[in-house]
């Protein structure tokens, strides 16, 4: 029997305009790459803050949900 991953591990809290993009992300890609491509899309070239919360929350996200490097 295996334990199930905990709420910190499975890390579901990316904001739901992500995870609505879920389809668009490419597997060659790091999750910091597409964290930054799925930003520029909402937000336009730049106009974001790659410190910024969203940021860590959909990287978090990715590598952690979904296993991107």
């Amino acid at each position: 029997m295996t334990a199930k991953a905990s709420p910190k591990a499975r890390a579901t809290d990316a904001p739901s305009w992500a995870k609505a993009k879920q389809g668009t992300l490419n597997k060659n890609l790091t999750a910091q790459q597409n964290a930054k491509r799925l930003l520029n899309d909402k937000y336009g070239l730049g106009n974001w803050n790659k410190g910024g919360r969203e940021f860590s929350e959909i990287v978090k996200w990715l590598q952690r949900g979904l296993g991107f490097k």
